[in-house]
């Protein structure tokens, strides 16, 4: 990965659940039920680990050349901390 961080996992883990439909109609957080916000949490807590949760995205940029889908991985890795937060803080 050329991310030291491993923070490639953390957007894999929220586009599964994206595509499970856990993440609310649109898929951004807004509007989960109390219990997919648990199930959420849990299973990005399980699976992502602090290590590599995407608040420890710097921004470096080192991604960015070589994600081959042309990304801006870092400003994706701002979003889902954002969406994560929220749904910690219950603000979903």
């Amino acid at each position: 990965s050329p991310c030291g961080a491993g923070l490639p996992l953390a957007l894999g883990v929220v586009n599964a659940c994206r595509t499970e439909g856990l993440l609310g109609p649109k898929g951004d957080g807004v509007g989960m039920s109390a219990a997919d916000r648990k199930k959420f949490l849990v299973i990005y807590r399980n699976k992502v680990g602090p290590k590599a949760d995407a608040s420890r995205c710097t921004g470096c940029g080192r991604c960015h050349p070589k994600c081959p889908q042309h990304i801006d991985v870092a400003a994706e890795f701002k979003k889902v901390n954002a969406m994560v937060e929220a749904i910690r803080k219950g603000r979903s």
